[in-house]
């Protein structure tokens, strides 16, 4: 870009600042644009300026489900909300109390979701296997002393996290961090304890979920432009010919 030249948003036509992602052609998205696509933001450099606009069509459409959400169950975990509809077999989180257009995830997006402590693996699950590690679902402080190695010497833990890895175009992990801003605890304490209640519910929570994939179909796609992203993804690497691209972009498009 020339010294001086202005660059205007092509999602939402206003002028660019300093602060902006640009996608692999090149394109610059203005930040509010970006937060608006409620992705993992380093993703957008690697996609073009037709992929962002699907995303953006994709969370408009979001929007129109998320008025019909009804939450069948909802979970507190660190900073974090999470709530299912349990009928439409749709989840998400958000660290507001009331969101006003979360991205919605199928049960079947979950890949798999472990708990850590100091960066060990204590318990970990998703689709396609049973939960293992520590025993999961019970009182405070269940899983404590199931740390790597069968040790129970309590020790100072800096870091209790649970990570769940999606299998999503726009978002491939979610962090749960219970300890923040430098906050430690020492293990099968009291504030462990605490931590452990609120991560064991959330586990119960996404274990239930994958547990249901196989018990019912996944829930409808969430819009066209999920699949017509993916079939991008396939023309870009040549799996695929420009003529089936279009053919099934106007069949997911109903032109």
């Amino acid at each position: 870009m020339l010294f001086g030249k202005k660059e205007f948003c092509p999602l939402c036509q206003k002028k660019i600042g300093l602060l902006k992602y640009r996608t692999c052609d090149g394109v610059a998205i203005c930040m509010n644009c970006s937060m608006y696509l409620d992705v993992d933001l380093e993703l957008i450099k690697l996609r073009s300026l037709s992929d962002v606009a699907a995303r953006a069509a994709q969370r408009a459409r979001n929007k129109e489900l998320f008025a019909s959400f009804k939450v069948s169950r909802e979970v507190k975990a660190g900073n974090m909300f999470f709530r299912e509809d349990e009928k439409q077999k749709l989840w998400y989180v958000s660290q507001e109390r009331k969101p006003a257009n979360p991205t919605l995830y199928r049960y079947d997006e979950i890949v798999s979701f472990e708990l850590k402590e100091n960066g060990n693996a204590i318990t970990s699950g998703g689709l396609g296997r049973a939960v293992v590690g520590g025993v999961l679902f019970g009182g405070a402080g269940a899983v404590v002393g199931a740390v790597t190695g069968g040790k129970t010497t309590k020790q100072k833990l800096t870091s209790i996290d649970i990570s769940i890895t999606l299998s999503n175009s726009w978002r491939n992990l979610i962090e749960v961090k219970f300890l923040r801003n430098g906050e430690t605890c020492k293990s099968g304490g009291f504030f462990h304890g605490v931590h452990m209640q609120e991560a064991n519910a959330l586990l119960a929570f996404l274990a239930s979920m994958t547990s249901r994939v196989k018990e019912s179909p996944p829930a409808a796609s969430l819009s066209a432009a999920d699949e017509l992203i993916k079939f991008k993804e396939l023309l870009d690497k040549g799996i695929i010919t420009e003529d089936e691209f279009q053919k099934k972009k106007k069949e997911l498009l109903g032109l």
